[in-house]
């Protein structure tokens, strides 16, 4: 890629907006491309119009660009190119490098156009740079957008410029995006359910992703509130939950405005404006964007419900994918390993889609954990780690060469892969691994039911986890999977003997007939159990715990819907013909629950938005595993009859 990485300061201070000018020329019809790469985000022009945006999540030694055709915005001549950028902050979906931006244009394969230090650029005029307001911490910066500032820089206007400054080092050398760009479709226009002089209130109809798309007519400038959410629970958008701001500012002059950003993708089935009166809102919506599916196949299932439960779990799927799987498109959108598991094994049946999957897994396979665990979610610089999460990972390795058949990728990242497995195994303490004690660093959270999530942010005291330990067991054996896919010998299957022998010793109570969590007290879960089913620790005891899980007599405490798929698992890897039913019969009851509720995409977990202080969030990628066991269970037929 030609050019120099530049920015308008060497200062690189956060949440900072810089709009970039200059001019091309163009003598002849022939392709026009546009390459650029950020360290957060850009929206870029060319003559005026929207020519593309957003910038890949990536890492700063696994750099990605974007590349645009933007031939149909081009015109013989001079024309002008315009790009705002930003940087941003650290965050659970951005790791947080230097304030640069790169980019070249050609024409029929010759540079008319590359980024130097003679690009002029200045700081933008209507986005309000280092305000620093989150939204939240996993999700970002809001932004505070004042249009009564806005002048021709779009279209050749130089006032206020300067020459750029060269920003070294950055990436000398940059990936093309990995898979297909996120598209925009139609814009959901909210229907106005409730207003006052001050206050309107839009029903998008259903949970939406997408840009905000606002129309309005002020009697003069004025200031506005636009906030968005998922329910309407007390009455209005619930946008400030415990330091949480779902909102952002925008500034109108007097008259007609129409209004759209591509700096922050909202989650949102409701849209809120708030003014001081003097202004009318003609219409208000989301510009929605979703990944280009190829292979989707409309599915028949037997029963009304399960169709229509099936139906929303793939929707619930859509809305959390765009340039990676997400957990949700509301509060967070970052990639965690368990989420984004159960997103790829949906994704496989529900789409055939495997490009996607891969993306995703090289991007978590180039996280640069300084430490050699993988972090919290990806690409992010938090230092904060799930240790359960990295051995999930484990997993999602062998089920994309399993259901894919492309070994390649286990093959390039296999020294990631054993190295991180050896790292765990050189923690083992007369046959197990303890938990990550005393470094607040780590979280030793396995899922959200009781006593299972752990404290985050806390120097915990060591003790022996079950489903840590079962993880282990798993992981082993999802890395000899692998290394018998590459031609390799499997060996680790004397280890996985000898921790599943330890784990039955320290873990079994035989008077119940069940695990306990961990060991140093009596607490009983679903989820462990699971895992000493799937993991092969349990053995002749399969029988007794599947039991004790379908009797629901209060021995065990339930899981929650991130994990129940394990439950699920253990229960038809036991019997599949005895708890097939039950199964099925166990999502109906759950998602049905949701459904009547008024649900068109599937919650974090069943309490829906009062879990986690009223943060709860109501469209959840790992809440689409019914896909999965409908594709094992029920009779589906595509749509076509075959």
């Amino acid at each position: 890629m030609n050019g120099l990485w530049i920015w308008e300061n060497i200062e690189n201070r956060k949440d900072e907006y810089v709009e970039f000018t200059a001019c091309f020329n163009v003598w002849e019809k022939c392709p026009v491309t546009v390459r650029i790469s950020c360290d957060t985000d850009f929206t870029l022009y060319i003559n005026g119009k929207v020519a593309g945006f957003g910038q890949y999540p990536d890492y700063p030694q696994y750099k990605i660009y974007e590349s645009f055709d933007v031939t149909e915005f081009v015109k013989e001549g001079e024309n002008v190119f315009a790009v705002e950028a930003y940087h941003g902050g650290e965050t659970s979906t951005h790791y947080l490098y230097k304030s640069a931006i790169i980019f070249d244009i050609t024409c029929g394969g010759e540079t008319v156009l590359q980024s130097g230090p003679h690009i002029k650029s200045r700081l933008s005029r209507i986005y309000m740079s280092h305000k620093e307001k989150y939204v939240t911490p996993q999700l970002g910066y809001s932004y505070e957008c004042d249009l009564t500032k806005s002048d021709g820089w779009k279209l050749g206007e130089t006032v206020g410029f300067h020459e750029s400054v060269v920003i070294d080092g950055m990436a000398d050398k940059l990936l093309p995006r990995p898979v297909k760009k996120f598209i925009l479709g139609e814009t959901v226009i909210g229907k106005q359910i409730k207003s006052d002089e001050k206050t309107f209130l839009f029903d998008l109809g259903r949970e939406e992703a997408g840009y905000p798309v606002l129309s309005l007519c002020a009697k003069k400038a004025c200031k506005l509130r636009v906030s968005w959410g998922e329910h309407i629970a007390d009455g209005a958008v619930r946008s400030q939950i415990d330091g949480r701001d779902f909102s952002f500012s925008l500034s109108v002059p007097a008259g007609e405005t129409e209004f759209t950003s591509y700096f922050l993708r909202l989650g949102a089935r409701y849209m809120q404006i708030e003014s001081h009166g003097g202004v009318t809102v003609k219409s208000c919506g989301l510009r929605s964007a979703f990944y280009p599916l190829q292979n989707e196949k409309k599915r028949l299932l037997s029963l009304p419900l399960r169709q229509k439960i099936y139906d929303a779990c793939v929707r619930t799927l859509k809305l959390c994918m765009h340039d990676h799987y997400e957990d949700c498109p509301w509060r967070e959108q970052a990639m965690y390993a368990l989420d984004s598991r159960n997103q790829m094994l949906c994704g496989y049946l529900a789409f055939g889609e495997f490009a996607f999957a891969r993306a995703s897994l090289e991007l978590m396979c180039n996280d640069p954990g300084a430490d050699g665990y993988m972090t919290i979610c990806f690409p992010t610089k938090f230092g904060l780690k799930i240790p359960s999460f990295s051995l999930h990972w484990f997993t999602q390795m062998k089920e994309y060469v399993r259901y894919s058949g492309d070994t390649t990728l286990a093959e390039k990242y296999f020294d990631k892969l054993s190295a991180l497995l050896e790292r765990f195994l050189s923690r083992i303490e007369n046959g197990l691994i303890p938990n990550f004690f005393g470094d607040k660093t780590f979280w030793n959270f396995y899922e959200w039911s009781d006593g299972l999530a752990g404290q985050i942010f806390s120097e915990e005291i060591k003790r022996f986890d079950l489903p840590l330990n079962c993880l282990l067991s798993l992981a082993m054996q999802s890395t000899d999977f692998i290394r018998a896919a590459l031609g390799k010998n499997e060996i680790y299957s004397e280890k996985i003997a000898l921790v599943n022998a330890k784990i039955n010793e320290t873990f079994f109570v035989a008077d119940k007939g069940v695990y306990r969590d961990f060991s140093d007290g009596e607490h009983f879960s679903e989820f462990g159990n699971a895992l000493a089913v799937l993991c092969g620790a349990a053995g002749d005891c399969a029988a007794k715990i599947c039991k004790t899980i379908t009797e629901r007599k209060g021995v065990l405490s339930r899981a929650s819907l991130s994990t129940v798929a394990f439950v699920y698992d253990a229960l038809l890897a036991t019997d599949m013909k005895k708890y097939a039913e039950y199964v099925l019969g166990d999502i109906d009851e759950k998602y049905k629950r949701m459904l009547d509720c008024g649900a068109t995409s599937f919650w974090e977990t069943e309490k829906g938005e009062s879990d986690f202080g009223g943060a709860g969030s109501l469209c959840h990628g790992w809440s689409a595993m019914p896909i999965y066991y409908y594709h094992i269970l029920e009779q589906i037929h595509s749509a076509d009859g075959r």
